[in-house]
């Protein structure tokens, strides 16, 4: 299918480990690689390494990366993973007059403004959190008809950045000004606290049609005291798949279309609530850290993240795998499972080669290399290994996480143990 990339030269905006995913996709199609961020070591920037050609540019040097990639026979941008490297992928792809997913950062701006991806999903029927309207100069006394507890995050900002819980009234002006801190419209959302576990779906866009690729339950430990929840493990697929495709799946379809949104992959977050409802409460058009893709190459021989490749170096998303895409993967499971460190020095890493020759294992990372200082930021654990894992059954997959957690160590500089403490398995379950 991808016959036509053979040589053709991608530039790739940023390095990070997540990049090598990138690199390492696009290697697979026979094209030629080439990794650009302002990291002049290396070991900051992993992707370098493996890449064909590396550039010591900043992603956000549009001019410096123009003139490079005019030099260079550049044919075609891509970003993912952030927002800001989104941003300046279509702008630099326009530079050069290369194809890229999103034509513009208005279209970009919509899956971002979380008040407008409200508004718009209230219109097509899709359901969200109920929220409050605030401003930057409510004083406490304006804010009355809040019931608490509620969640206070910027408008135009993504992951936990700039998230507050707020339990009382008294709390609740510290946290819009913090919010307000990380928005750059200056803008906040309040809303209900949601019940319930988290499901995150995705569709691949391609010419304009949309196909529901997968859907997972998030996983994660409640207890860890000042800090948010980072996920442990996403189970594919989601016990919701079902209720998901009676209930949302054609409102969804219909938004995206009438939104004018042709290529690329979207992700639809939301919670599954007590009463059998979906509420969703963020929208995002961007390669994602979950790396589904994984599965549905695997289980359905799709991958979102080959066909992005595709697009920006011929402008032909492949409209034509769309009818391969089933996210019940045809009955078995996948699952991503993550280990967390503590803060320390990183002094020794092992175990990663026999997890690799699991069978069932499709590919694992380390996130850090050993020297690296890792220092939790109050919010999260530092992701620290991760494993993507297929099985016929829910045991086959509770088994090779306790192996994994049984095999990799982290050590710090002391020779003492680095890892947060063991994922509950028993957890993973069909009727979660």
């Amino acid at each position: 299918m991808f016959e036509e990339l053979n040589g053709k030269r991608l530039l790739i905006l940023g390095a990070t480990q997540d990049e090598c995913e990138i690199v390492n996709a696009a290697r697979e199609m026979g094209v030629y690689t080439i990794t650009t961020d302002n990291h002049e070591n290396w070991d900051d920037a992993p992707a370098k390494k493996i890449s064909d050609d590396a550039w010591n540019i900043s992603w956000a040097d549009i001019p410096a990366l123009k003139e490079m990639a005019l030099k260079c026979g550049v044919d075609g941008v891509i970003a993912g993973f952030s927002e800001f490297r989104t941003n300046c992928a279509i702008r630099l792809s326009r530079e050069l007059n290369t194809s890229f997913y999103i034509n513009d950062e208005d279209q970009l701006a919509i899956t971002r403004d979380k008040l407008l991806f409200k508004s718009i999903c209230r219109k097509y029927q899709v359901p969200v959190a109920k929220d409050y309207y605030v401003t930057a100069e409510m004083k406490p006394d304006d804010l009355d008809k809040i019931e608490y507890p509620v969640i206070v995050k910027p408008t135009d900002n993504a992951g936990s950045r700039g998230i507050r819980f707020c339990s009382r009234k008294e709390e609740i002006v510290e946290c819009i000004q913090y919010a307000l801190s990380f928005s750059e419209s200056k803008r906040v959302v309040v809303e209900e606290v949601l019940h319930g576990h988290e499901v995150v779906a995705y569709y691949t866009l391609a010419d304009g049609k949309a196909a529901f690729a997968s859907i997972f339950d998030k996983y994660a430990r409640i207890e860890r005291e000042g800090f948010n929840a980072l996920m442990d493990a996403y189970l594919y697929p989601s016990n919701q798949l079902q209720k998901f495709i009676e209930k949302y799946d054609n409102n969804v379809k219909t938004m995206l279309k009438n939104m004018g949104l042709k290529n690329g992959v979207i992700s639809l977050q939301g919670f599954a609530q007590p009463d059998g409802s979906i509420v969703f409460f963020e929208l995002g058009f961007r390669l994602g850290g979950t790396n589904s893709y994984h599965y549905t190459e695997y289980f359905n021989q799709t991958n979102h993240l080959k066909m992005l490749i595709s697009y920006s170096l011929t402008g032909n998303m492949h409209p034509e795998e769309l009818v391969k895409e089933d996210p019940s993967f045809k009955g078995n499971y996948g699952c991503t499972f993550t280990l967390l460190s503590r803060d320390g020095i990183i002094g020794s890493l092992s175990g990663k080669e026999k997890i690799d020759s699991l069978p069932n294992v499709l590919h694992t990372c380390f996130y850090h290399r050993i020297g690296t200082k890792i220092v939790n930021n109050g919010s999260q654990f530092s992701k620290t290994f991760r494993a993507y894992i297929v099985g016929k059954t829910l045991q086959e997959i509770r088994d090779t996480i306790k192996t994994i957690q049984d095999t990799v160590i982290v050590k710090n500089t002391e020779g003492e143990n680095m890892l947060y403490d063991r994922f509950d398995v028993n957890l993973l379950s069909d009727n979660y």
